[in-house]
């Protein structure tokens, strides 16, 4: 998707608003990573704390 729009916003905003969007993305991005804690060996079902909940049965 980037691919498309790039061109059109570099078109239309010009190079510097294009790299400060794109700084900003980096930005965040970074951030999401030293906030966001790894699971380093969990499951996903046991990072919040409740197991994957098995279908119920039809009353069929």
């Amino acid at each position: 998707m980037g691919a498309l729009i790039t061109p059109l916003a570099l078109a239309h905003y010009g190079l510097r608003v294009v790299t400060l969007i794109a700084g900003i993305c980096f930005l965040l991005g970074i951030a999401a990573t030293l906030v966001l804690r790894e699971p380093k060996g969990l499951a996903l079902s046991d990072l919040d704390g409740t197991a994957a909940r098995e279908p119920e049965p039809s009353l069929v």
